[in-house]
């Protein structure tokens, strides 16, 4: 009789990376609550549900409490903002309301379908005050900022107030200048300060916030160019888009540029700090040649790291001195090299100056951290991957992705994931989800992974299971792919599953020395979690066959 050994080789990662946690299967929701529609559109795709006010879908916020999912819209769609119910146990999504500039949810003649807001004209950044009851709304099109009671039991918002940089007679907003194109919006840590980033005005500027009524006065302002004496002056400020408040420090990404800015007791902002991606010799900024095109960053819960995209490809990790706010590059991620001579050559500036990054997936700059920041999601073409963080050290390694294409079975399958514009993780670290500019908002859950990738025997062997520690009911449900069965596992643990491979995988093991087995692990209510697990006739099943 024959007798097989099987050998367990962790999922991408060396033993001693996965002693120090597992690895997370993510898998998207079934049915509509695992995918939301702008509403024109979703009747092409029977699995997902229709939602107004999702056309261009810019970015996604949750509420402090984690009840709903807000999602603003750009000029070219709705105009304002989506307000998505949120299961707490599943992270399910079910449409609640809606609020834009005219009342309408993107289509000429909808007016009424949802409630009408001032100052959203090209809505693409959401901020809530840290007990929920406000939102605050950068607007690139309107070229301001407008504030939102919500009410908490339903999350609906209404229309409390605004500002502008060209307010006219009759208008509900006041005018403020330097808020050309807003297009991020941040809270101080304790509250007591907005931050709204405009760059076609190059500048921050920051507004005392009345907690009681939520309204904004303006207080300060910072620019690259001191605005002609009207604000503080920093270097590196040049066309600035997106925010990241860090306790007592505010990072700005811009064009082809990362600031460091320091809080100061009154809330007033100074410049610390400032990369390039290429810096005059003897100027205030030092160079890095990755921050050309940067995309998005993201501060893990720690403080300890801060990561930042580009349009490139690239993912860039900083460490982070918390006293001072100073970055220091610690490790990157570029796409894969190519192959071809042509592209090659036509991308060679582009490589040398990605050299010393390690290859990973094809990006295309969303980025988002979980909340227990150990693990990082960047998103790329109809794909999300993701990579385990070390929170000791900060370092990343990949653990393994989701795709709409997956034909080599490399990822797990998903829906409607084009080319996701924006993504965010819960706080729990339970769900992920992606905003896709077409008009869709898709929901992803951590479930069980499979931990192999390649295993040894003839017609038995043990595949890896894990089930991620913020899965508190655990996993349980079904692998197949083989002759399996059904797996058990408790949240946090991990687990060896013994696979039975078929007559016919069993006869090409025997001939061509290597089977590949496309394993699906399914957990109840979620989609199944694939990974292509390469079995072999190694040695140690030699030496067990002896007689």
């Amino acid at each position: 009789m024959i007798r097989a050994l099987a050998l367990l080789i962790p999922l991408l990662l060396p033993a001693a990376a996965a002693a120090q946690g597992t690895p997370p299967g993510f898998a998207q929701l079934e049915g509509p609550a695992g995918c939301l529609i702008w509403t024109p559109v979703f009747r092409d795709e029977p699995g997902c549900a229709g939602a107004a006010a999702l056309s261009e879908a810019q970015a996604a916020v949750l509420t402090p409490d984690g009840a709903q999912l807000v999602v603003p819209t750009s000029a070219r769609g709705s105009n304002g903002i989506a307000v998505l119910q949120r299961d707490p146990q599943s992270g399910g999504m079910t449409f609640g309301s809606c609020v834009t500039d005219d009342g309408g949810d993107g289509r000429q003649g909808s007016e009424d379908t949802c409630a009408d807001g001032d100052a959203l004209g090209g809505a693409r950044s959401i901020a809530f005050s840290p007990d929920g009851a406000f939102a605050y709304v950068a607007a690139s099109v309107s070229s301001g900022i407008t504030w939102l009671s919500r009410d908490s039991a339903t999350g609906k918002l209404t229309p409390a107030g605004c500002i502008k940089q060209t307010a006219h007679p009759g208008e509900h907003c006041t005018q403020v200048t330097g808020l050309g194109g807003a297009s991020s919006v941040a809270l101080s840590a304790d509250g007591a300060h907005v931050y709204l980033a405009a760059p076609f005005s190059n500048t921050i500027t920051v507004f005392k916030r009345d907690a009681a009524s939520g309204g904004l006065t303006k207080q300060s302002c910072i620019s690259q160019n001191g605005s002609d004496g009207a604000c503080t002056r920093a270097p590196g400020l040049m066309s600035p888009f997106q925010l990241t408040v860090a306790g007592a420090h505010l990072y700005v990404l811009g064009q082809d540029a990362l600031a460091t800015l320091a809080v100061d007791a009154s809330g007033d902002l100074e410049g610390k700090g400032c990369l390039l991606a290429e810096a005059p010799a003897g100027g205030a900024c030092e160079s890095l040649p990755l921050l050309s095109k940067p995309a998005e960053e993201a501060l893990a819960a720690d403080g300890r790291n801060l990561l930042v995209t580009n349009e490139s490809g690239v993912l860039i990790s900083f460490g982070r001195d918390p006293a001072t706010g100073a970055l220091t590059r610690e490790q990157c991620f570029t796409r894969p090299a190519e192959t071809d001579d042509e592209d090659a050559g036509d991308d060679g500036e582009e490589q040398l100056r990605q050299a010393d990054c390690e290859p990973s997936h094809d990006w295309a700059g969303p980025l988002a951290i979980s909340g227990d920041g150990r693990v990082v999601f960047t998103g790329g073409t109809s794909e999300i991957a993701a990579y385990r963080r070390d929170p000791e050290n900060g370092r990343l390694t990949p653990l393994g992705c989701v795709a709409a294409d997956n034909e080599d079975g490399a990822c797990s399958p998903a829906r409607w994931l084009g080319g996701p514009s924006h993504l965010l993780a819960s706080a729990d670290g339970r769900n992920i989800y992606a905003v896709d500019s077409s008009g869709a908002v898709t929901a992803f859950q951590l479930t069980v992974a499979i931990t192999s990738a390649r295993a040894s025997g003839h017609g038995a062997l043990r595949v890896g299971l894990a089930c991620p520690a913020a899965r508190l009911e655990g996993c349980a449900g079904r692998l197949t792919g083989a002759r399996t069965g059904r797996f058990k596992l408790a949240a946090g643990r991990t687990r060896a599953v013994r696979v039975r491979l078929t007559k016919a995988q069993r006869s090409r093991v025997r001939h061509h020395r290597r089977v590949t087995l496309a394993l699906s692990a399914r957990v109840r209510g979620l989609s199944a979690t694939t990974r292509r697990v390469t079995v072999r006739v190694g040695s140690v099943a030699r030496v067990a066959n002896r007689p």
